[in-house]
C-alpha cells in the first residue's frame, strides 16, 4: 500500500506536462521536502516559531540544486523512454502506427462495443511500380496513399500500416450512406509526381470492409475484410467491397 502511494506521488511530480514542468513541480517537491524535514524536527526536537521557519528556509536553500538536478535527469530519462516507445510503434516511412500499435488500439476499441467498420486497404498493382520505377518511387507512392487515407478519416478513426502496401482502418459511427461516400473518396485515383517521370503517376487502391459485430475479435474482422478485399481485386480493383455474410459473401459498397 505504502509503495503504491509512493509510486503515484513520484509519477505526479516527475510526469511531464507542458506549462508546469520546469518551475511549479520542482517547487512543489522542494516545499514537500522542507515540510517533511520541519515536521520531523518539530516532532523530535520540538522546534517551533521563528526557529522552525528559519530551518525550513535553510532546508529549501540547501535542497534547491539537488531537487532541480534530479528533476532534470528524470525528465530527460522519461522523454528518452517515450521517444523509444514512439519509435517502436511508428512506421518510419508513413509516420502511421505500425501493425503492432494498430492492432493494440483496435483491440482496445473493440472492447468498448462502439459501432464501426474495419477495413483493409491495398494499393493496386504496386509491385509494378517498384519493378519499373524503383523502390524510392514506391515509397513516395505509399506516402501519397497514406495521405489520401488520412484525408478522408475523422479525428477519432484509427489507421495503421499493417503490411508492405496494406493499411488497416477502423471507422466509427458511420451510416451506410456515409460508407458509400467514404468509398468514393478513398478509391478516387491518386496522382503522384515521381522524379524522372514526366507524367503524373496514377495510383488506385482497393479495400475490403466489414461491419463490426458484438463480440467480434480482430482475427475475425481481418479474415472477413481480407475476403472482401479479394473480391474487390477480382471485380476490377479501384473499389471497396463490403463483406456481408457467408451466402452473399461480399457486396460492392
Amino acid at each position: 500500500m505504502v509503495l503504491r502511494y509512493a509510486t503515484k506521488i513520484c509519477m505526479y511530480f516527475f510526469g511531464i506536462r507542458r506549462g508546469i514542468d520546469y518551475v511549479l513541480r520542482p517547487l512543489m517537491l522542494l516545499v514537500l521536502m522542507a515540510a517533511l524535514n520541519a515536521g520531523l524536527k518539530n516532532s523530535i526536537v520540538g522546534t517551533t516559531g521563528a526557529a522552525l521557519l528559519l530551518d525550513i528556509g535553510i532546508t529549501m536553500l540547501v535542497c534547491v540544486p539537488f531537487v532541480f538536478l534530479v528533476y532534470v535527469i528524470m525528465m530527460h530519462q522519461i522523454k528518452e523512454q517515450r521517444g523509444l516507445i514512439s519509435d517502436a510503434q511508428t512506421d518510419d516511412l508513413t509516420g502511421l502506427p505500425n501493425r503492432r500499435a494498430f492492432s493494440r488500439r483496435t483491440e482496445r476499441a473493440l472492447r468498448t462495443g462502439r459501432h464501426g467498420y474495419f477495413l483493409i486497404i491495398d494499393a493496386d498493382h504496386f509491385k509494378r511500380v517498384n519493378d519499373t520505377l524503383g523502390h524510392p518511387s514506391g515509397d513516395l507512392c505509399l506516402q501519397a496513399i497514406a495521405d489520401r487515407i488520412k484525408s478522408v478519416l475523422r479525428k477519432d478513426d484509427l489507421i495503421g500500416r499493417i503490411g508492405g502496401e496494406e493499411f488497416g482502418v477502423l471507422l466509427f459511427d458511420r451510416t451506410m450512406e456515409e460508407i458509400q461516400r467514404f468509398s468514393g473518396r478513398l478509391c478516387f485515383p491518386i496522382k503522384v509526381s515521381v522524379p524522372g517521370h514526366n507524367d503524373l503517376l496514377r495510383l488506385t487502391v482497393s479495400a475490403g470492409a466489414t461491419e463490426i459485430n458484438p463480440n467480434d475479435t480482430l482475427s475475425n474482422l481481418t479474415a472477413r475484410a481480407d475476403e472482401a478485399l479479394i473480391a474487390a481485386k477480382k471485380n476490377g480493383r479501384e473499389r471497396m467491397v463490403l463483406w456481408r455474410n457467408r451466402l452473399t459473401q461480399s457486396e460492392v459498397a
